[in-house]
């Protein structure tokens, strides 16, 4: 009983055994139709496109092998802890008056906890180029595109684009974008959630300032109603391929990104120092305490949540060469180099 080291054995009867088995499923189905009309106009045929589409995606990793497992996290604001007697989390012979201490938190020896989720999106898109003036060597090209999504726990969400491109002459060409761009919580931002401890020091609890220091439960990670990002996006470029260099091609993008309601985690540090020095009621929701005597932070809701707004813009630029050589004597050969950059 007083061995310094574990044998197999005795880890696997406090554990429980250990084990991670996951599963991922993605159902999809499209149907998209596609036609060209105005073939006789002298500025080219219109190409229409459009259709509907249905995704499901669904999750389940079991931590431990255990089906009845009560920590798999089905609703957001359930998380077991060792913080609450009712837990059975699989650790045997662990006394109740060590337990409730508050010195032990739901924990996963392999790091990999039990998660189990799903969502659907319908969508219905259609889009469209319509060549305005010109012919094959110069013209201008209208862009159109429209979609519409509706995800499950999230709601619906438009995107589009309005594109231009001009083709001044066979070297020179011009183009621009404005578009409403949308991304959903993946999987892992939905429904992935661990649990943890955060130390919080002597006098830094805003509520109890001459409290010493203790420690309190962290549960990172998931958050199943996150809604959307959505993305305005403005970008103008130039592509240039000169006449006496037929196979280079360069390009130049100057792009502005604004992001309204990211996808993002805030931080344990970041939600208390927003809760209670920026008076942020929101971010107050994400710490509870107890209930019960001295009122210590009981859990910090480290998940996923929609930051007001982020913003980028930059310059990106696109340089390329081809040519056709031969050198192991076989059918067709070529080198190319590639050449990247980008100024944020």
């Amino acid at each position: 009983p007083f061995a310094t080291h574990l044998s197999p054995e005795a880890i696997d009867y406090i554990t429980g055994g250990i084990s991670h088995d996951q599963e991922l499923t993605q159902d999809v189905f499209e149907l998209t139709l596609q036609t060209d009309i105005g073939e006789d106009r002298s500025q080219g045929s219109i190409s229409i496109r459009g259709g509907v589409s249905y995704r499901e995606e669904k999750v389940f990793q079991d931590a431990f092998g255990n089906a009845g497992d009560p920590r798999r996290l089905q609703d957001f604001g359930v998380f077991s802890s060792f913080l609450n007697p009712a837990d059975q989390i699989p650790i045997r012979g662990l006394p109740g008056f060590v337990r409730d201490r508050g010195l032990f938190y739901t924990g996963n020896p392999n790091s990999q906890g039990p998660i189990q989720g799903e969502f659907d999106v319908w969508e219905v898109f259609g889009e469209s180029i319509i060549p305005i003036v010109g012919g094959a060597d110069s013209g201008f090209e209208l862009h159109l595109a429209a979609r519409y999504a509706d995800y499950a726990g999230s709601g619906g969400v438009w995107a589009g684009k309005l594109g231009g491109d001009w083709r001044i002459n066979p070297q020179v060409r011009l183009r621009g974008t404005l578009s409403r761009d949308t991304r959903a919580g993946t999987l892992s931002e939905r429904f992935d959630t661990q649990g943890a401890g955060f130390g919080v020091a002597a006098g830094e609890d805003p509520e109890l300032p001459n409290e010493p220091a203790y420690i309190a439960g962290l549960t990172t990670g998931g958050n199943p109603d996150i809604r959307p990002e959505l993305a305005d996006t403005t970008t103008f470029g130039v592509v240039w391929q000169p006449s006496w260099a037929e196979d280079f091609n360069l390009s130049v993008d100057l792009y502005s990104i604004e992001i309204q309601d990211a996808i993002d985690q805030l931080g344990a540090q970041e939600i208390l120092d927003r809760c209670y020095l920026q008076g942020a009621q929101d971010i107050c929701a994400l710490i509870s305490r107890n209930d019960v005597g001295t009122p210590l932070i009981r859990q910090i809701f480290n998940v996923f949540i929609n930051i007001a707004e982020t913003k980028t813009s930059g310059i990106d630029i696109e340089a390329s060469y081809r040519r056709d050589m031969r050198i192991f004597g076989g059918g067709d050969e070529s080198i190319g180099i590639r050449f990247f950059a980008n100024y944020l």
